[in-house]
């Protein structure tokens, strides 16, 4: 799994490649907790456009860093997922309480 962060636009962009699974959900959950604890203020994107799969414990940290960022007045959006990442979503339920999105511009307008 690959983990790249960046800032925009008062957005701070969560971009995660390959696989969230057993051996790489630690490294996910630490990037995710990074950019919480260092923006302040900052609503949270996380583009899962090059994810694969997710497993349980990936959607943990989604959901914990959802609950932060609402607590916190800020937002958080999730962009890209593709067919098989979704049904992961939808199977769970997730996908009725987190903004999704199709694309990262659509995400942009939500979190501004």
């Amino acid at each position: 799994m690959e983990i790249a962060i960046e800032n925009s636009d008062q957005i701070s962009i969560i971009r995660a490649r390959g696989k969230i699974d057993a051996i790489t959900v630690a490294v996910f959950e630490d990037a995710v907790r990074s950019v919480i604890n260092t923006t302040e203020r900052q609503n949270i994107l996380i583009d899962l456009s090059g994810l694969v799969y997710i497993n349980s414990g990936g959607l943990r940290v989604i959901l914990a860093a959802a609950k932060i960022q609402k607590n916190s007045t800020r937002l958080l959006a999730l962009s890209g997922l593709n067919t098989e990442v979704m049904k992961i979503f939808s199977l769970s339920g997730l996908n009725t309480i987190l903004p999704i999105y199709s694309g990262e511009p659509e995400a942009r307008v939500h979190l501004r």
